[in-house]
């Protein structure tokens, strides 16, 4: 699987889009998505950010999407959708596991993911990382993943503060991702029913970096305007990113789901 050459952008309508952006301090975007629908009306959305301290992580995140993509969008009617998601996952880790490593400098080939899979008015969601699935409707926000990382669990454990914990030179470390060779993947799954005039959203830290929680994600996706469309919200919300510093590499995936089941 070849790396991702930026810009990448998908525009599927009616309201599925994603854009990956490389941001403003890094030489080569590291993340990857794609977004698309089955022949049955399914609709799939992965994301996956390549850990930059693993050898080829732009290939991995690549290769991670695809693998998982192609699983999602052949998944067979009776299956359910948190099997569904739990085997693209695992389809996924393999294929992160196969690419070839020889890098005596970098750690194994490794990728973050978050995907969803969409049957009528049901998500299910699945990740493992830090990418993260929010869910924003008129009148709320919510975070739908847990980040598998060395600040979630300092926080959760409530030994520190979050100043002290955000300031700690750990507080960006994940301890789960894809192409892990020495533990088990922990694949977390999650479902949820869409209200109608919601917009699912899945991202890489890119964008969540600049959101300290969903209501600020809610902010910024209001600001894209309410006649913004799946691709303009995803372009705007990559805009906003790269102008509060463009840190990361930057990738938004999108769905609006009108109430239709």
């Amino acid at each position: 699987m070849q790396a991702n050459q930026v810009p990448l952008k998908f525009d599927i309508p009616p309201g599925l889009a994603l854009v990956s952006d490389v941001g403003r301090h890094h030489p080569v975007n590291q993340d990857y998505g794609m977004v698309g629908r089955s022949e049955s009306g399914n609709v799939v959305v992965v994301v996956a950010d390549g850990v930059s301290s693993s050898d080829k992580a732009d290939v991995a995140s690549a290769t991670a999407v695809a693998a998982a993509y192609n699983a999602l969008i052949q998944t067979a009617a009776e299956t359910l959708g948190p099997d569904a998601v739990q085997a693209a996952v695992a389809v996924a880790h393999a294929a992160v596991l196969d690419i070839p490593y020889t890098s005596v400098r970098k750690e194994e080939p490794e990728t973050t993911i978050v995907l969803a899979l969409v049957r009528g008015n049901v998500a299910t969601i699945a990740w493992v990382g830090d990418s993260r699935a929010y869910t924003v409707g008129p009148e709320y926000a919510r975070l739908l993943t847990r980040d598998d990382s060395w600040l979630a669990d300092a926080l959760e454990q409530g030994e520190m503060s979050p100043e002290e914990a955000m300031a700690d030179v750990r507080s960006h470390s994940i301890t789960q991702c894809l192409g892990m060779l020495n533990d088990p993947i922990r694949i977390h799954v999650r479902t949820v029913k869409l209200e109608p005039g919601t917009w699912l959203i899945l991202c890489s830290d890119g964008l969540w970096n600049y959101c300290e929680n969903p209501a600020a994600m809610a902010e910024h996706v209001r600001e894209a305007g309410r006649d913004a469309d799946a691709f303009e919200l995803c372009q705007y919300l990559v805009k906003f990113a790269n102008h509060s510093g463009g840190h990361d590499n930057i990738t938004v995936g999108a769905y609006y789901f009108n109430g239709a089941k």
